[in-house]
């Protein structure tokens, strides 16, 4: 996925939003889990604030 955003880079007005969500989804991943989606949205908020990101970007 991140290969393929590289091609369009140029089309897209906050490129590194869009890098950050895909690294970031699933993250947390276990296979026998229901709720990885949502653990994986926890740890991203938490680093997100950590960097000082705008509330307003993070949700």
């Amino acid at each position: 996925m991140i290969l393929e955003l590289g091609e369009v880079k140029d089309k897209i007005s906050d490129y590194d939003s869009i890098l950050f969500s895909i690294f970031y989804h699933d993250i947390i991943y276990k296979a026998t889990s229901k709720d990885n989606e949502e653990k994986s949205a926890e740890l991203t908020k938490i680093r997100l604030e950590k960097l000082n990101i705008p509330n307003e970007k993070i949700i």
